[in-house]
């Protein structure tokens, strides 16, 4: 299928240096391709999208515009000397009550291609993005999704989803 290719190439082709062929931006489609797959995930009524450097804007006004539209957080902390991109959010999805009540489902959802990262990548719990950047914090804390178009083994899969949250592989 065209989308197995695609998860394939942008696995062993460097999303870095070589992202951007025939004026498409492979890192981008994926993150767009991974917000689709989480809010089929959380299923019918899910919101959110993309969030991170494939979104236009800085991230304090991307991260008060999700928590308006979502309904919890209430303000972003400023910490100064700060210089966040992303903090490791790409996609930031949650599933909403029809009375907009607070204490929803809420999923921070992390994008990886090709395989540089594998060995080194740490990546922050949800709790400490909370806590550096909320000034009011979620009812529940989210949930971290965690979407690669690296195919991760089953004799490694349990150790890989301890350490990076609910795993969307290749597979």
């Amino acid at each position: 299928s065209y989308t197995y290719k695609f998860l394939l190439y942008t696995t062993y082709l460097n999303m870095g240096t070589n992202r951007i062929h025939n004026s498409l931006d492979g890192a981008k489609i994926f993150e767009e391709l991974s917000s689709v797959i989480a809010k089929n995930y959380l299923g019918e009524n899910s919101s959110g999208g993309v969030f991170g450097t494939g979104l236009a804007g800085g991230f304090r006004e991307k991260l008060l515009n999700v928590m308006a539209e979502m309904g919890e957080g209430v303000n972003v902390k400023n910490i100064p000397g700060a210089r966040p991109q992303d903090e490791d959010i790409d996609i930031i999805v949650w599933k909403p009550f029809h009375d907009k009540r607070k204490s929803k489902l809420i999923c921070f959802g992390q994008c990886k291609t090709g395989l540089s990262w594998e060995s080194d990548y740490v990546r922050l719990p949800a709790k400490t993005i909370i806590d550096l950047w909320f000034t009011e914090p979620p009812i529940v804390d989210p949930v971290l999704l965690f979407f690669c178009s690296k195919y991760f083994s089953l004799q490694r899969w349990d150790y890989t989803a301890k350490k990076l949250g609910i795993v969307f592989d290749r597979f």
